[in-house]
């Protein structure tokens, strides 16, 4: 809760009958980095290709933008074709790869990495 008070860290929930379907978080770099922050979401399987992520994903850009942020990134699975369409969607342009920068379910897979300047 500091974080979020202290203007580190934003938090979004999507709630379906009280009950959580979904987040979105960015948490502010420190120091000489304080100009961006990292983003990650999560959506619930049976919840996920309704435009849930995508509507998390704009609402903490517009939420970020008031809290004086200038870079927004994130990084994922070069396999989540979904998630990867949405964030190009959304504007993040593809910044760097990591060869084998995550495991999943015993094999190593490249990550991407995405940025959006605001």
């Amino acid at each position: 809760m500091a974080n979020i008070e202290l203007g580190r860290e934003i938090r979004l929930v999507a709630e379906v009958k009280g009950k959580v379907i979904g987040y979105a978080t960015v948490k502010r770099d420190d120091d000489g980095l304080r100009h961006r922050g990292w983003l990650g979401i999560a959506i619930k399987k049976e919840f996920r290709g309704l435009g849930i992520g995508t509507e998390l994903m704009r609402r903490i850009i517009d939420e970020a933008r008031k809290l004086d942020f200038k870079l927004i990134l994130l990084e994922t699975s070069s396999l989540n074709d979904r998630a990867i369409h949405v964030y190009r969607k959304i504007g993040f342009k593809e910044v760097g790869r990591i060869s084998m920068g995550m495991r999943i379910n015993d094999k190593y897979v490249d990550t991407i990495i995405m940025a959006l300047q605001l």
